[in-house]
């Protein structure tokens, strides 16, 4: 069966080698590099909306990172075209990959969004195979030398990894707390704010990550309050590295939270305030 596993596996880090390699020869200058991760699901409806959620976020990022973005899907996704087969081997070969090809001008997304558990205080992001957990990540996301790294996680318990995953130049979000278990519907949301232009609260023309989290959060909020649901998530955001999140980083200059950096983090363009 590790045979198998490990022949499986051949030509997905194969896959990602031969791009990253032409990436480094065809491109010298500053960029944006994605990796988005599907986790696994039992309910259909969930998968089928895992689904569209990462062909969403393919879509948004195809005009600015076309050769530097990567989408890993569990087995019988529906996603056309993925980049291969997300699993635990499959994530630490890609960001292995990548590690080799980012440089210190460059920018990093990780997006996860799937299933996870809390377990024995490990954050485990439910893949095919082994899972993952907030340590795994926090490790190999240390192999990245990026300027700037923006992890993004949509599942269960999400909060849990925060504290790991902080740092300088990095910003986490969270869609839900560590005691919130239940599946999570931030990226229903925060995936078309990040093109929707009458989230642009400063008029300056541009989505930031904070514009899309606020955005993504108050949505949530209104959806919850609306039809009178017991609260299961509550968004986090956490950029100042010091692993202590905000729910509200929007009010960043009245209460000197998180979210200063955010506010000036374009994701879809290459774009940093002065």
């Amino acid at each position: 069966m590790k045979m198998m596993k490990t022949l499986i596996m051949l030509p997905v880090v194969t896959f990602f080698l031969c791009c990253v390699s032409g990436m480094v020869q065809a491109q010298n200058t500053a960029k944006t590099y994605v990796l988005a991760v599907g986790g696994i699901h039992k309910d259909p409806m969930e998968i089928s909306d895992q689904d569209g959620f990462l062909v969403q976020l393919r879509d948004a990022f195809a005009a600015s990172c076309p050769n530097s973005l990567f989408v890993l899907t569990p087995p019988g996704s529906s996603v056309p075209n993925s980049s291969g087969t997300s699993s635990a081997e499959s994530v630490r070969g890609a960001m292995q990959s990548l590690s080799g090809a980012i440089q210190a001008g460059d920018r990093f997304i990780f997006y996860y969004v799937g299933q996870a558990n809390v377990v024995n205080d490990d954050l485990r992001l439910n893949l095919p195979g082994e899972d993952i957990t907030h340590r795994d990540l926090s490790r190999w996301l240390g192999e990245i030398h990026s300027a700037t790294a923006v992890v993004i996680l949509d599942c269960p318990g999400a909060g849990l990894a925060i504290e790991s995953l902080a740092g300088p130049g990095k910003i986490v979000i969270a869609s839900a707390r560590s005691d919130q278990p239940y599946s999570t519907i931030f990226s229903r949301h925060f995936i078309p704010a990040l093109t929707a232009i009458e989230g642009d609260g400063n008029g300056d023309g541009a989505i930031s990550l904070l514009e899309a989290f606020q955005r993504a959060a108050q949505e949530i909020d209104r959806l919850y309050r609306e039809q009178d649901f017991l609260r299961t998530e509550n968004a986090l955001l956490e950029d100042n590295g010091d692993g202590v999140p905000s729910q509200q980083p929007w009010r960043y200059e009245e209460e000197d939270v998180d979210g200063r950096i955010a506010a000036h983090y374009f994701p879809l363009e290459m774009r940093q305030s002065p």
